[in-house]
């Protein structure tokens, strides 16, 4: 009799264990099962420890205390230079220089910033312009994007592209982009509302939304647009030599007061602190990542 209470008692934990792991088992898959992530540690000395391993571009930035920074003064700071696409690496390139640019060479309806800003044999300042893809015709252009100099985001297509249009006569509006083979065969299509755009293999072509534009050929990345507020990039492995990545940090008043230079690892070689006294710029700081230097530019 010993026996059997022994054995009914062992069937019933087995039973409510069996039981509480079926009632826990979707929960925990939910939440961690399902990616094979583990459960994080949150103690203080975790804590602690993933604050040391923050990338220096984020929150606080320590003092260099090795080298004692090189110090220019009497710099004029040029506004002119708000319109670069790195507008506090310009201000330390052409420190106390009184470049401008008298006369915009750029025609493209919706330009809003120059890049790559050079100085001529004849003192005249040369430059690219950045702007909206297709601003002139407005929202019924659903490829919008913006190009970098002569890089401009397209939907590359083999083929024969071809475009389907609604709305009315007056108010035309493109609804869909097809691309075809040579056989009239359609490769991909994108319709007005699509992020993704998948050939007809089911291959990843095209992704865009309001602030990136990537094309892929054979599962790898052919061209890479990123034109958000506070970060640029452009990337092509067929022009490596043209590759930014450039983000800001502003203050509440719009203003950038961070600018970090990326390559293409994701280094930020350059960082550029701005200091405001009220509404004007005191100076400018600049840490370079390769060397370990220090430039102060004082205005």
């Amino acid at each position: 009799m010993q026996k059997s209470f022994l054995f009914l008692g062992l069937l019933l934990s087995v039973s409510a264990f069996a039981k509480a792991q079926i009632l826990q088992a979707p929960a925990e898959k939910n939440q961690l099962s399902e990616y094979n992530i583990a459960k994080p540690d949150t103690t203080e000395a975790e804590l602690a420890r993933i604050r040391k391993k923050l990338p220096p571009y984020l929150g606080k930035m320590s003092k260099v205390k090795k080298l004692p920074p090189k110090v220019y003064t009497g710099g004029k700071f040029n506004p002119f230079f708000g319109q670069s696409l790195f507008p506090l690496q310009d201000q330390t390139r052409f420190y106390n220089k009184s470049f401008e640019i008298r006369e915009n060479k750029c025609n493209a309806d919706g330009m809003f910033a120059i890049y790559n800003i050079r100085n001529s044999e004849a003192n005249e300042l040369q430059y690219d312009c950045v702007g909206w893809v297709n601003s002139a015709c407005g929202p019924e252009c659903f490829d919008d994007g913006v190009f970098f100099g002569s890089y401009r985001p397209q939907y590359a297509c083999v083929g024969e592209l071809k475009e389907i249009w609604g709305g009315t006569e007056d108010n035309p509006v493109l609804e869909q982009m097809v691309c075809y083979d040579e056989k009239d065969k359609v490769i991909w299509q994108r319709e007005r509302d699509d992020n993704y755009v998948f050939d007809n293999t089911g291959r990843l072509m095209f992704f865009q939304n309001k602030t990136d534009f990537i094309q892929y050929m054979n599962s790898r990345v052919e061209e890479k647009y990123i034109y958000d507020t506070d970060e640029y990039m452009y990337y092509s492995p067929a022009h490596l030599n043209d590759y930014f990545h450039v983000k800001y940090e502003r203050d509440g008043n719009g203003r950038i007061i961070k600018e970090f230079h990326f390559n293409q690892d994701g280094f930020p070689y350059y960082i550029f602190v701005a200091d405001y006294d009220g509404n004007k710029c005191k100076q400018i700081t600049k840490y370079d990542g390769y060397k370990g230097t220090t430039e102060t530019f004082k205005f």
